[in-house]
């Protein structure tokens, strides 16, 4: 089991693998580092809540369904790969535009940075749990215990958020000459 100190450098490594061209804002970098642990756990609970009101609806009840209400506390790592591509996606958006202003003082810019990066990311999960195929790849990725079936649910949910945001890299070569600031 890694230990919290443990746990930032590990996100800071996928933020820095979900680099772009152009995407080179430090503060935003770090407050999604540190952010990231309550940011996913969010997202699980999110798919969670709508994932058994789904199936409370249709009378569903299935293995999932049992293991989703039994389950208290569930790790929400592997969900890291998904935060990664909601943040990059973010940045990627937001290229330049959360610099700091003229006049601001770096603890003002450090809280702006990070209430517009909480309130996108807490309107993308509404939009995303709102897609039946994601939340079902979210729970599925967290509840799985056998790491096969896991690594499939995770490799499903990237799928789908590939195919929502797209490859970022490229959209910035379009974007920014590489090399070139």
């Amino acid at each position: 089991m890694l230990n919290d100190e443990q746990r930032p450098v590990m996100m800071q490594d996928r933020i820095q693998a979900a680099a772009f061209p152009g995407d080179n804002d430090s503060t935003l970098k770090n407050v999604q580092v540190l952010l990231h642990f309550d940011l996913i756990r969010w997202l699980e609970e999110k798919a969670r809540k709508r994932y058994l009101e789904a199936a409370d609806i249709v009378g569903l009840e299935n293995e999932l369904v049992q293991r989703m209400k039994q389950a208290v506390n569930l790790d929400p790592r592997p969900l890291e790969p998904a935060y990664g591509m909601i943040a990059a996606f973010y940045r990627f958006q937001t290229t330049g535009s959360c610099q700091m202003e003229l006049g601001q003082d770096s603890a003002a810019h450090w809280e702006m940075v990070k209430n517009r990066w909480v309130d996108f990311y807490r309107e993308k999960v509404e939009r995303l749990t709102q897609d039946g195929r994601i939340t079902r790849a979210i729970v599925q990725a967290v509840v799985q215990s056998h790491i096969s079936a896991r690594e499939e649910a995770e490799e499903a949910l990237e799928v789908l958020l590939e195919d929502r945001y797209g490859n970022l890299e490229l959209k910035a070569r379009g974007t920014h000459r590489v090399g070139k600031a």
